[in-house]
């Protein structure tokens, strides 16, 4: 039963992060980011191939890979934090038992 209760959570969380991305598609803001990515995307890398050493291409390349798979993990911790503390919320208006909640 508990592996059941889980799968449906994960479906759940799931759902809720394609509902955010089909959000940021039709956000202006963010499209305007995207689209300024596209468009220097080009110009850095000539500049980053023209300026560094293959080592140190290596070196930058794992520097900012590890800071987009931190900050990836650091927003996945607050959505995750956000949806605990949402839950804490129901259960603490009553609208679902204590009960319900030690089953998760």
């Amino acid at each position: 039963m508990l592996d059941s209760k889980c799968k449906s959570l994960l479906t759940l969380f799931n759902d809720r992060v394609e509902i955010a991305y089909k959000r940021l598609k039709i956000n202006p803001r963010y499209l305007a980011i995207c689209e300024r990515q596209k468009r220097t995307e080009r110009i850095v890398e000539e500049l980053y191939n023209e300026r560094f050493i293959r080592e140190e291409r290596k070196t930058i390349r794992r520097h900012y890979e590890g800071e987009i798979e931190k900050n990836s993990m650091d927003c996945h911790e607050c959505y995750i934090q956000g949806l605990k503390d949402g839950f804490q919320l129901v259960i603490g208006l009553g609208i679902i038992t204590d009960d319900a909640h030690n089953n998760f």
